[in-house]
């Protein structure tokens, strides 16, 4: 099954392909004129909101590329803001289902199983139109901070859990509170897309920036390498998914990546 043009779920992937609230139950059962509607609404809006951010974004225009009148977009849009709600609540959702299958890969290691999360919720922002829309709305100033930042505080209380783990079971010390590591560690990954439209990381080792991330944080470089080269592993075989080598910002994210067109 497909949404927002997206690819088929694989249960060995961590997050082989983006989650979406709107899926259905049941992917056998072929999806109703309205399901299908929704979909194309919610893709078309996310086109436009990393085209044009927030501000510029209007439900006329998303009707009138989609053909659909007024009336029928507000049957699933009633306003400007449901598309942060629904963005939003996407969002937590994938982030969500990021940490279990995390977890799933590195039940006794936090420290892989928060770089396992981390650089799913990126593929994720790669591969799924929404997914992106959804981040680029969470650091785009003309949006509501209450409105869009249960996705932030849900990343930061995922990261946070894991690195309250890690000296217990990993055995590594953190320099910082967990709290406060964990909002460093938010801001350092964000800075990466940021930092991504002026700073080419071609030919770089995969992860560098994430190794000096952890770092930051207290954790010895011999202990990073070994995290980081287990997580490489697990993506060799099949485990885990990483997003396109160049580095991009949120504006690009599904320009020229690896996020198919809806299928006609």
């Amino acid at each position: 099954m497909r949404l927002y043009g997206c690819r088929e779920v694989s249960s060995l992937s961590v997050v082989s392909a983006p989650f979406n609230l709107w899926i259905m139950d049941d992917p056998g059962e072929p999806q109703p004129r309205s399901v299908r509607t929704r979909q194309r609404i919610f893709r078309a809006a996310a086109e436009e909101i990393l085209v044009n951010g927030y501000a510029g974004t209007s439900l006329a225009g998303i009707a009138g590329n989609l053909g659909l009148t007024k009336g029928a977009l507000a049957r699933h849009v009633p306003v400007k803001t449901a598309l942060i709600e629904e963005f939003t609540r996407h969002l937590v959702e994938v982030l969500a289902r990021c940490d279990a299958r995390a977890q799933a890969v590195f039940p006794e290691s936090p420290s892989r199983a928060c770089v396992a999360f981390l650089i799913n919720v990126r593929f994720s922002a790669s591969d799924d139109v929404c997914s992106a829309a959804g981040i680029a709305m969470a650091f785009d100033p003309s949006v509501p901070t209450a409105s869009s930042g249960g996705f932030v505080h849900a990343w930061i209380d995922a990261l946070s859990a894991y690195l309250e783990r890690i000296p217990a079971e990993d055995g590594y010390e953190l320099n910082a509170p967990v709290r406060g590591a964990a909002e460093f560690l938010t801001a350092a990954f964000t800075g990466m897309w940021v930092t991504g439209r002026f700073v080419s990381i071609e030919g770089r080792p995969r992860l560098e920036q994430t190794e000096l991330a952890l770092m930051g944080i207290g954790i010895p470089a011999a202990g990073v390498s070994a995290i980081i080269n287990d997580v490489l592993a697990q993506a060799r075989q099949g485990a885990l998914e990483l997003a396109p080598a160049e580095s991009v910002v949120p504006q690009q994210w599904w320009q020229g990546a690896n996020i198919p067109r809806e299928e006609q």
